[in-house]
């Protein structure tokens, strides 16, 4: 029963992160018939044409798709460091959550500072089948790395 307890918070994440495409993609539609609704109303009307690129509806949704996953990095790695926190006082060995708790804080900074130089439009246009990013197939990976630690440590 520990053990289901202290990889919940990692199951959770995971759980988390393979829903996140599905997200996005809900998101950036809904802002995209929102802009087209937007559109047929202006005065004058509006000539696609006539809009740069960095401000077209494909670029907001690259930026939409793009701000959504950074703002996932911190969330997706906290629960994670409060699950090593956790494990802390359930009088796991302690090495399992200090592992966690210093691998979580450098994977969260070097994503999101990779994810800050990065562009929108480069960034979404490396995500895989299925709309995944490199941040949530590495975010997932590390979630199952820390459940197999747990599971084989504990």
């Amino acid at each position: 029963m520990k053990t289901i307890g202290l990889t919940a918070p990692f199951l959770a994440g995971i759980l988390f992160y393979a829903i996140s495409p599905l997200i996005s993609q809900l998101i950036r539609r809904t802002i995209d018939d929102q802009l087209a609704q937007d559109a047929d109303r202006s005065v004058p009307k509006y000539n696609p044409s006539a809009v740069p690129f960095f401000l077209s509806r494909p670029a907001i949704g690259d930026y939409i798709e793009y701000a959504i996953d950074v703002a996932q990095i911190i969330p997706g790695i906290l629960l994670p460091l409060v699950s090593a926190i956790f494990a802390f006082s359930v009088g796991v060995n302690p090495i399992i959550p200090a592992f966690i708790l210093i691998i979580g804080f450098i994977f969260g900074l070097a994503a999101m500072t990779w994810m800050l130089n990065s562009s929108a439009s480069k960034y979404v246009s490396h995500k895989y089948k299925g709309g995944y990013s490199i941040a949530t197939i590495l975010t997932t990976v590390a979630n199952l790395l820390a459940i197999i630690a747990i599971i084989t440590l504990t």
